[in-house]
């Protein structure tokens, strides 16, 4: 093993098959950092490991056709993130981790954000679906004290509809108008007590029950 040499020192090094074509390049960029390229039998590139200078380290994985597909990334922070993409690089789902909170989303085929769930510093999360034009319609909202809530949205974004359970033992359900007001209420206390109310378009209660009467007022 004599022959060996300890230490071959380049800007390149390209790996060549039997024929004599690239299936892989090391190299230093302009700027002094590493690149690591890897190709298929086509000679198309197909992975590429790379260092930035603003310290993310990353992995981008591409298709027959040199399309973008995935991509895994670690900044120098810790975060770390992956994204899956469609034709054109069109963003389908990504999941990116901090060292505080994380989140998921999904996009449709038409790169239109369609769902999301999280998971924030505090420990409350969420999660989130989306219609074909990229607006909220349902939310799902758990809190650090364990309060947990429903929301349900029209096709403008308006809330239509709300059940919530607070950490003290306590339910509500509020069904809202087309304005976003409250129009019914329903309550359960801690207790066991219920009550239930209408309001009219201006906030004010039409009728209640238990209460003094269910005339207006």
């Amino acid at each position: 093993m004599d022959h060996v040499q300890a230490d071959i020192t380049a800007r390149q090094f390209t790996l060549v098959n039997a024929n004599g074509e690239p299936c892989a390049i090391l190299a230093a960029n302009d700027a002094g950092l590493p690149l690591l390229a890897l190709f298929d039998a086509e000679r198309q590139q197909r992975a590429v490991l790379r260092v930035g200078a603003d310290g993310i380290a990353a992995l981008d994985l591409f298709d027959a056709e040199g399309e973008p597909r995935a991509a895994l990334t670690v900044a120098a922070t810790g975060a770390s993130s992956l994204n899956l993409t469609h034709r054109a690089g069109r963003p389908r789902f990504s999941l990116n981790v901090r060292s505080d909170s994380a989140s998921l989303a999904f996009w449709d085929k038409d790169a239109k954000p369609r769902s999301g769930l999280g998971v924030r510093v505090d420990g409350s999360g969420g999660l989130e679906l989306q219609d074909e034009h990229g607006i909220v319609r349902l939310s799902l909202q758990t809190e650090a004290d364990g309060s947990v809530s429903v929301g349900l949205f029209d096709d403008q974004g308006t809330a239509r509809a709300a059940v919530s359970s607070n950490a003290d033992g306590a339910s509500a359900l509020a069904l809202l108008d087309a304005k976003g007001d409250a129009r019914i209420g329903l309550m359960v206390e801690p207790d066991g007590e219920a009550a239930i109310g209408l309001l009219d378009a201006n906030g004010n209660i039409k009728w209640r029950a238990p209460g003094p009467g269910n005339g207006a007022g």
